[in-house]
């Protein structure tokens, strides 16, 4: 080594993954960010190195390369390679003894007030694939022969919508299926055009929000109901209106006594979330009245209303709405699978092109991979098949759970039975009630791999009852009294 030239103290990793040239690459930029390598010295020559490291000299001069490209070291023709001039030293944590501005706390970053909310929201998922999560259908007996014979004749010869389509609105094809499919089985009547593919249920609700309400509009949600509908609202300053819920769903006279001009309402009118009722004609009739006397929405999320278990499907809040108030939303989650990451708004003719435009300018449009391959599923009749097939699934799964819960947790919790989707409500008995008790529980299921939610999560206003929002879809009816043993011994745990 010549006097001025840099010493290169260093050894490779032959077992690491990392390729040599990348790890000295690597060895030299720290050393001179840490000022090692000072300013304009000389690195010894490329052979010289190769022939100490035992190396190709081509792998010296790829990590030189680097070097060069990011401005660390310069080289000239005829001339040795030297450390650029002029480089702030960049000291590591050990070696600094300057306070550092890398910020170790959430509640020290310089972000917005949205994402400082973020910390402060409970996601009441308690791991989805766990064992009561309230949302969780059976992937087990989805047809997935079927599935991916479609997915290979779609591929095979793929269209060029599904490698170019960029249509915000989505596929036309799926569109087109989907509004014949609707008009069968939930009574609405819709042409393609009026329909746009969304990332799901949430997404869905992002981008009403977003169009419909400004900064303190009122708008109405049932209560209790779905943490995510709050979310959303909270996100665009809306006035939340929590409005009372019974047997025959949203109390509309006590909305319209609290709020009479709020801009939107938000009703789950065939499948309440939690409690399970149906909204009453009555109450359907006098919603749908209010929102066309006073230029309001009403925004419908179909929740699990595919999975009914007692008389006949029933029809959507959209199909007898006259005035196009109402804003229908639906997803393919709980019928195919969630990682579709699929579900659509039925808009009003007057709101299509908002409704398609905010999906543009918010994140463009869906992948167009599995579009067309769920529209030849609803097309030859799968979909409708699987639906049928899995009702009588979990209908059975219902019976067997509220046995097994008779047997082993009636001590703890009133659970009532529901009409439709995949979870049942358990009530706390009065006797043992403390503060916060639902939610101890829900905290000590999810480490335990259980995902009960808290019933009082799903209330805003200062009064709410405590209970247990319970999964049984992904249970068998064999497993059904241990996993209820399991609970009962948590909840004996925490009272």
């Amino acid at each position: 080594m010549s006097k001025g030239q840099a010493e290169i103290v260093f050894e490779f990793d032959r077992n690491s993954d990392v390729p040599l040239h990348r790890q000295l690459y690597n060895y030299l930029r720290a050393r001179i960010h840490d000022g090692t390598l000072s300013s304009g010295i000389d690195l010894p020559p490329s052979r010289e190195i190769a022939a100490r490291l035992s190396c190709s000299r081509n792998t010296i001069l790829h990590a030189f390369d680097l070097l060069i490209a990011e401005g660390y070291v310069i080289a000239k023709r005829g001339s040795s390679t030297k450390v650029a001039h002029d480089l702030p030293i960049v000291p590591s944590k050990s070696k600094s003894n300057k306070k550092s501005k890398v910020k170790e706390k959430a509640g020290d970053l310089r972000v917005s007030d949205f994402a400082r909310n973020l910390n402060r929201e409970t996601i009441h998922d308690g791991g989805y694939l766990s064992i009561f999560n309230p949302g969780r259908p059976d992937f087990r007996h989805f047809p997935f022969d079927v599935w991916s014979k479609l997915f290979s004749r779609v591929w095979r010869a793929p269209s060029n919508e599904i490698l170019d389509g960029k249509d915000p609105a989505g596929s036309i094809y799926l569109r087109s299926v989907l509004a014949d499919f609707l008009r069968i089985t939930r009574s609405i009547e819709c042409t393609p055009e009026q329909i746009i593919i969304t990332s799901g249920t949430a997404n869905s609700l992002d981008i009403l929000s977003r169009i419909l309400i400004n900064k303190g509009d009122k708008a109405w949600i049932e209560e209790p109901g779905f943490f995510r509908i709050r979310s959303c609202l909270e996100r665009v300053e809306a006035d939340i209106v929590p409005v009372k819920v019974d047997q025959t769903g949203m109390m509309v006279d006590e909305a319209i006594q609290a709020a009479p001009d709020a801009r939107l309402a938000i009703v789950t009118p065939s499948h309440h979330f939690p409690f399970g009722g149906v909204m009453s004609a009555e109450r359907r009739i006098k919603l749908i009245e209010w929102a066309r006397e006073n230029g309001s929405w009403i925004v419908e999320d179909d929740y699990n209303s595919e999975f009914r278990y007692a008389g006949p499907s029933l029809s959507a809040l959209q199909s007898i709405d006259d005035s196009e108030s109402v804003i229908y939303l639906g997803t393919f989650s709980k019928v195919i699978f969630p990682n579709l990451r699929l579900g659509y708004i039925i808009g009003p003719r007057a709101l299509v092109s908002l409704i398609v435009r905010s999906r543009l300018f918010l994140d463009s449009y869906s992948s167009y991979q599995l579009q067309p391959v769920l529209a030849q599923f609803i097309e030859e009749g799968h979909m409708a098949k699987h639906i049928w097939r899995m009702r009588k699934i979990y209908k059975a799964r219902q019976a067997a759970f509220l046995n097994s819960a008779k047997r082993n947790l009636s001590q703890y919790l009133d659970i009532k039975s529901n009409n439709a989707g995949f979870h049942v409500v358990g009530f706390f008995d009065k006797s043992l009630e403390t503060p916060n008790l639902d939610i101890k529980v829900e905290k000590i299921a999810a480490e335990a791999g259980l995902g009960v939610q808290s019933l009082s999560s799903c209330y805003i206003s200062g009064t709410s009852k405590q209970g247990l929002i319970i999964g049984y879809a992904g249970i068998s009816e064999e497993e059904s009294d241990d996993y209820t043993k399991k609970l009962a011994r948590l909840i004996q745990s925490v009272i």
